[in-house]
């Protein structure tokens, strides 16, 4: 909530060189609920995925936002795309994420819904000119209508795009 609150005040909750001044050039809705993705094409689902006590990859905060997205997404027509940003091990996309998303969505992965993952590779305090500028793009796609939804977004950055499945796009993050 208090993140919202920073955002609806046109306050950038993080540093980040010049990411101050990118922050203050566009409009962003903002909430605590899901019903915006109702009028959008594609989902960034990008949450922490910090490591347990034992060294295991905490997916409870992916698992909880799955959950809301697809109940919100249950209420959708038509297409949508869900591209998975955060770290997670080899496997969570194939093995968690799908099959949670279309358990609460009631929709199937490669007809109403697609899933990609897109690893972000950004160094703290730099983030905005590693997004901008980045060395490459990596695609992990369900489906060919997936990866081709996310190549056609991410054609607008000059960097190259390379498509590979699910499991070795988090693999290469890893």
């Amino acid at each position: 909530p208090e993140t919202v609150a920073a955002i609806r005040d046109g306050k950038c909750p993080i540093y980040d060189a010049g990411l101050d001044e990118a922050f203050s050039q566009v409009i962003l809705s903002v909430g605590t609920d899901y019903v915006a993705v109702l009028d959008t094409d594609i989902t960034f689902l990008c949450v922490g995925t910090p490591n347990n006590e034992d060294g295991t990859c905490d997916l409870s905060q992916i698992t909880a936002a799955i959950e809301v997205l697809g109940k919100t997404l249950r209420r959708k027509e038509g297409y949508h795309l869900v591209v998975i940003k955060s770290t997670v091990i080899p496997g969570t996309t194939v093995n968690t994420v799908i099959p949670l998303l279309e358990k609460y969505s009631g929709k199937s992965v490669g007809q109403q819904l697609g899933v990609c993952m897109s690893p972000e590779f950004l160094s703290e305090g730099n983030l905005l000119n590693d997004f901008l500028h980045a060395e490459y793009i990596i695609i992990g796609e369900s489906d060919q209508q997936a990866g081709d939804r996310l190549a056609a977004l991410s054609a607008a950055f000059a960097s190259p795009i390379e498509r590979v499945d699910l499991t070795t796009a988090e693999m290469i993050k890893y």
